[in-house]
Parts: C-alpha cells; sequence; structure tokens
C-alpha cells in the first residue's frame, strides 16, 4: 500500500509515519527539510522515499505528489498533514503570509485531493485523510487566519466524505486539539500565561497518530483528540463561549517561523 505523508518530518507527521510503518506499505515522505526526513527513513522498517518540498508553492503545488507517484505508484492513502499557523493579532499579519498559509493549509491538500481522486473512484478504493483541527469548528481570537483556512479544508473534507464513501472512497477528517509538538509548543508561547494554558488538555503525538491508524483501517469519519475538544463540535455555542471568554491574548509578537515551517 503506498501511503503518502506531507509534514512528515516532525510532530504528528512524523508521529504518523511511524504508525503506517508497518510490514507490505511503501510511504513516501514528504517536507522541506531533507536532513530529518533521511533520518526518519532510517528508522523505518518498510520501503520509504523522501520527497523534499515547499507546499507553499503555488506554481507547482503537486510535483511533490507526481514525483512520489512516479516511483510507488497511485496513492492509495493519502494523508494531507503538513500545515501553519500565526498566533498574533491579525491586522499585523501581511498579504504574504495570508497567501502562504492559505496555499499550505488549503490550496496544496485541495490540488493533492484532486490529483489522487479520479484514480481513486476508477479503482472504488482508496483513503484521504485531512488533519484539519478543532479550529476548523472552534474559531478563537488570534488565529484567526488558521481557523479560517482549517474550516475550509475541514468543510472540504466532510463534503468530499458525503460526495464519494459510496463510490469506495474513504475520506476521514481529523480535528487535533492542542498536541505536544514543536508547533504546539510555540503557538503556546505565543500567548499571555494564563490559568487557561494551564489547564488546556494537551494530546500526544503518538497517541494520535495510532488514531488516524485506527481511522483509515476501519473507515472512521472523524476523530476528535483530546476527545474534550469535542465540546466545541456537539455544543458549538459553549465551544465559542470558552474560546471568546477564556482563550489568553496573544503577546502580539510576530509568530517566529519553525525549521522548515511547512514540515
Amino acid at each position: 500500500m503506498h501511503v503518502v505523508i506531507t509534514g512528515a518530518s516532525s510532530g504528528i507527521g512524523l508521529a504518523i509515519a511511524k504508525a503506517f510503518d508497518v510490514p507490505g506499505n511503501r510511504l513516501s515522505l514528504v517536507a522541506r527539510r531533507k536532513v530529518e526526513l533521511r533520518q526518519l527513513q532510517a528508522e523505518l522498517r518498510c520501503e520509504s522515499q523522501a520527497i523534499v518540498a515547499d507546499l507553499s508553492n503555488a506554481e507547482d503545488p503537486i510535483g511533490w505528489l507526481v514525483r512520489a507517484e512516479e516511483t510507488f505508484g497511485p496513492s492509495d492513502v493519502l494523508i494531507n498533514n503538513a500545515g501553519t499557523s500565526y498566533v498574533e493579532p491579525s491586522a499585523q499579519v501581511d498579504a504574504e503570509r495570508v497567501r502562504r498559509i492559505f496555499q499550505i493549509n488549503v490550496h496544496t491538500p485541495i490540488a493533492a485531493i484532486h490529483h489522487v481522486l479520479p484514480a481513486m473512484l476508477a479503482r472504488k478504493s482508496g483513503c484521504i485523510v485531512n488533519i484539519a483541527s478543532n479550529a476548523a469548528f472552534q474559531p478563537a481570537p488570534y488565529f484567526a487566519h488558521y481557523t479560517a483556512t482549517k474550516g475550509a479544508l475541514g468543510n472540504f473534507s466532510e463534503s468530499l466524505r458525503m460526495e464519494v464513501s459510496r463510490e469506495g472512497v474513504h475520506v476521514a477528517t481529523i480535528y487535533p486539539g492542542p498536541v505536544k509538538t514543536p508547533m504546539a509548543d510555540r503557538n503556546f508561547a505565543q500567548v499571555k500565561e494564563s490559568s487557561a494554558t494551564q489547564l488546556a488538555p494537551v494530546g500526544d503525538a503518538d497517541v494520535l497518530a495510532k488514531l488516524v491508524l485506527r481511522a483509515v483501517r476501519k473507515k472512521q469519519a472523524r476523530v476528535i483528540y483530546p476527545s474534550f475538544y469535542a465540546i466545541g463540535w456537539y455544543l458549538p455555542g459553549i465551544g465559542r463561549f470558552i474560546a471568546e471568554h477564556f482563550v489568553p491574548k496573544a503577546k502580539g509578537t510576530v509568530t517566529p517561523p519553525l525549521a522548515g515551517d511547512a514540515g
């Protein structure tokens, strides 16, 4: 089974790659950081390939996917995991950063889906996994651009699932809340310390990765993890009240880039 994973060099993507490291799988690992991808390959047992790509590139949004399929054949599982975020006052996010976050979080994953979907429909098999966020259904101050992109991806994913489920293609939407990763650490550092930041449940990337694997195997429609954040899905009014009154203020500094950022 050919599994394509974007953002595989760290965090949730790295954990997902390890969860899918089972005999018979062939993994295409996509991210910007070559050294980290090579290190990951050295730890894996199954066949894999490292594909270095900048997912913010609007001129060639799926060249990495074409290259992956040239080596390992059509994608059986596409996992759109790569993403970026800004945690700061919205007014200070310039146009280029707005373009970049929408390209990475929305346009590139949807372009990848459009690439793999016709073949999956023809085979009447295949799985698309979109790593959205609880921000997809839970607006929050100082995350405006991020919540907009994850709302777009999450709703696209849920709508697509309804459309293609009877055609043999499975679509799973994953809604992580805060999960212990370099990005989450960076995001927490962008807001002022408060009781909310200390009490907010934080998940584990390895646990989430196993839930993603189970969602693929059991054809689950969605995963919300940690489960506490399901309150925003089932009781959106309460979730929005909590976000409006308890999310701490941003420090106002520009969100620093992560190494590789899209990976």
